[in-house]
């Protein structure tokens, strides 16, 4: 073991650097493209809800 040369494994590091870039951007894409960019929400403007909470419109119904 003394005499041996070191493994190198910069090349094997280089490729899964390389791997968890894609896999995240893959994620980063599918995340945005469910949420934000799927339509109907905007960052800057988002719409009220027009909807009732009151107690009475749950006893009546």
């Amino acid at each position: 073991m003394a005499n041996r040369q070191a493994f190198n494994v910069k090349p094997l590091v280089q490729l899964y650097n390389i791997a968890m870039v894609l896999t995240n951007l893959y994620f980063m894409i599918q995340f945005l493209r469910y949420s934000y960019l799927g339509g109907g929400y905007s960052i800057f403007c988002q719409g009220k809800f027009q909807i009732d909470f009151s107690i009475t419109s749950y006893v009546l119904t």
